[in-house]
């Protein structure tokens, strides 16, 4: 058993074998013995955001699907919610469709609000969704904005926003719930 790449490249000098450091090094590396004992890695690259300080430079984006509201005779099926990574700044606006032409219009209508500090960035991170296709890629393109997909099982990339969805989640519902089940009892109803 040799514990690391040095160890055995010495042992194969001994016995005659003229093969490079970095091979038998990448060798050892791939066996399945010693992945299984090796040392766990100190350091795990993770994902940053603490070190974006420019404001509208980085934002992510998601849908925050509702039950099917109806207002003011329309039935909002979801919310967009958009971030600034470096100041934190959000926004939201209902939808009543998922298609890429209303999420495209909901970002027109955010990014050219005047009393609203967000503005065109020139990064977008947002989900693999189809609503982000479409029109609202032509968009972000017209305003020189790329769009960065994060991959389906990329928790952390997205992580900004996703906890921004649950805080908005948690407020939206604990009304919802509440005004239900005084509406469903007609003796709380006064």
């Amino acid at each position: 058993y040799h514990s690391n790449g040095r160890k055995l490249y010495k042992d194969l000098k001994k016995e005659g074998y003229r093969f490079p450091f970095k091979k038998v090094h990448e060798w050892l590396h791939n066996q399945n013995e010693w992945q299984k004992y090796a040392p766990s890695p100190k350091n795990i690259s993770r994902v940053s955001y603490g070190k974006i300080s420019c404001p509208n430079c980085v934002h992510q984006c998601d849908l925050l699907f509702l039950t099917h509201d109806h207002y003011k005779n329309k039935k909002w099926i979801a919310v967009l919610n958009i971030i600034d990574v470096a100041s934190r700044f959000k926004a939201s606006v209902p939808l009543t469709s998922k298609n890429s032409f209303e999420v495209a219009k909901a970002f027109k209508k955010i990014y050219n609000d005047p009393n609203n500090p967000l503005t065109y960035p020139t990064l977008l991170q947002c989900d693999g969704g189809k609503e982000f296709m479409g029109e609202t890629a032509r968009l972000m393109e017209a305003h020189n904005v790329t769009i960065r997909v994060i991959g389906a099982y990329s928790h952390r990339g997205l992580a900004l926003v996703e906890r921004f969805n649950k805080t908005l989640a948690e407020i939206l519902y604990k009304v919802q719930y509440a005004v239900e089940s005084i509406t469903s009892n007609p003796k709380l109803i006064r």
